[in-house]
């Protein structure tokens, strides 16, 4: 497997990790809803804390393969001398991992989770998905 196949699998694999984590994060603003209008509805979702762990679990995971797939892609552009390969992409996705780096240190450091923590999950998700679909035309 090139290093190029090996970038784009990793790459997917972050992007279905990422996946997760806003799926657990919008289990955890929908739960938070419920909880605050004391409806009875909040008994089908997994306790508040299990959605927060398998969020920070998952945006944990997407993170780490996320930078090894940056630097796979990094060498790989490196290899073939074209350093203007995806630099929206690869600049989007820099600051993916920047951003999911800087909420995960929050959460281990200062304990920042709920509802702040779910909609920075959202926009991490957000901007992986920009860098997915980012082309030269679009930016």
């Amino acid at each position: 497997m090139s290093m190029l196949q090996t970038h784009i699998l990793l790459a997917a694999i972050a992007y279905g990790f990422y996946t997760l984590s806003v799926l657990s994060a919008l289990g955890v603003l929908l739960k938070d809803l419920l909880l605050r209008k004391k409806k009875a509805l909040s008994g089908f979702l997994p306790s508040l804390v299990k959605l927060e762990r398998f969020q920070f679990v998952s945006l944990l995971a997407g993170t780490l393969i996320l930078y090894i797939a940056l630097l796979m892609g990094w060498m790989s552009a490196y290899a073939v001398a074209d350093t203007s390969v995806a630099l929206e992409k690869a600049g989007l996705s820099f600051l993916t991992v920047a951003l999911a780096t800087f909420l995960l240190w929050t959460h281990y450091k200062l304990g920042t989770r709920g509802r702040f923590s779910a909609r920075v999950v959202m926009v991490v998700y957000g901007l992986i998905l920009l860098a997915y679909f980012a082309s030269r035309n679009w930016i």
